[in-house]
Formats: structure tokens, sequence, C-alpha cells
């Protein structure tokens, strides 16, 4: 997706919002609370919601458009959000270690896959035993 996509998509960071991911992400609870995985992360809805009540120790937000995530950080630094990690890259081959997130969430994402089988496939390889999927 071209830059211009990702300027248009600066969602807000909302308690409503939060209580949202919390609720999904506190019923299957993960092993622990120190590393989430946002997958095609674009502007930060997620990530910013997550770290804004600092639910997880860190956060990596993971995107292909690097613009996206010029907008995500510069967001986090204007609500003095921290925590936040931002990587550009492929979630279908990511250089992460094996089972090195506790957490892996995305939003309204899977529809713009080419391969959600390798997509699946990548994430289990990098999500820790017991972790947890949103």
């Amino acid at each position: 997706l071209d830059d211009h996509y990702a300027r248009q998509h600066n969602l807000p960071v909302a308690d409503w919002c939060f209580d949202d991911i919390f609720e999904k992400i506190v019923r299957v609870k993960p092993p622990s609370y120190d590393r989430c995985l946002d997958v095609c992360a674009g502007t930060g809805y997620v990530s910013l919601n997550i770290m804004k009540k600092r639910l997880f120790k860190n956060c990596v937000a993971l995107d292909l458009n690097e613009e996206a995530l010029r907008i995500l950080r510069t967001r986090a630094d204007q609500m003095k959000i921290n925590g936040i990690e931002t990587v550009t890259g492929n979630i279908m081959e990511t250089k992460f270690p094996e089972n090195h997130f506790d957490c892996i969430i995305g939003n309204a994402f899977l529809h713009h896959l080419p391969d959600q089988q390798a997509f699946f496939k990548e994430m289990y390889r990098i999500l820790k035993p017991d972790g947890v999927f949103i």
C-alpha cells in the first residue's frame, strides 16, 4: 500500500478502543506480559492502545509501509507513549527468533495477505508456547 493510504489511517487512540483490545487479551492470558507483536501495525491503532495503558513491557509494531511506521513513531512521541519498537518488514517471513512473543495481535489485515497459510505458519513459529494470537 502506498504512503497516501497510510496518511489516511490515523485511527484514534481512545479508551473504548483499548477496552475492546484489553478484553480480548485478558480472556486468554498470555504466558507473560513482556513482549507483544502488532502485525500490519500501520499507523499504530493497536500498538498505541496497548502501550497507552502499559499492558505489555514492549510492543513491536511490524509493517511493510515505512511512512505508516513513521506516523506511528510521531504519534507515540506526541502522546509520550514508550515501549514501541517499529520494524519495517514482511510478516510472512520475519527475522524474529522462534518462540519470541507472548502475544501477537492484529486488526483488519488478513484480507490483504496473499498467503494466509504462510502467515499463520510464521506466526506459530515466533509465538511462545501457550502464547496468545488475537
